[in-house]
């Protein structure tokens, strides 16, 4: 089934912010990993919206839903570190490098993003 086409355009749009961001280096790697998570949010809702008919209204609600879904409960393990990770960058104030983002990408974005798009 086809992701929500309004949704998955936001993801989209997360995603240039995201290159925008990362393109940065080091300078702005908190903020690359804060925008990383909200692209993977943006695709999970526009999985449930094509899905459910519904998206979740928040995190522990989208982590819920993530979690116990039959076909996203493999990823959430990927999901959860990036949820994890974007907490971090965003309220302990942790630094992170350009090195660190890459990383997040390769194991958590892009398996997510491509796991949705191939349901």
């Amino acid at each position: 089934m086809p992701l929500d086409p309004s949704l998955k355009a936001r993801a989209e749009h997360n995603e240039r912010f995201f290159k925008y961001v990362s393109a940065k280096h080091d300078e702005f790697a908190d903020w690359a990993v804060v925008a990383a998570f909200y692209v993977a949010v943006r695709y999970v809702d526009a999985y449930f919206q094509s899905e459910r008919g519904d998206r979740p209204v928040d995190h522990i609600e989208r982590n819920r839903w993530v979690a116990t879904s039959p076909k996203t409960a493999m990823i959430f393990r990927k999901y959860r570190e990036l949820y994890q990770q974007a907490r971090t960058a965003r309220y302990e104030l942790s630094t992170f490098s350009e090195r660190d983002v890459q990383r997040l990408v390769s194991n958590q974005l892009i398996p997510i993003k491509t796991h949705l798009l191939r349901q």
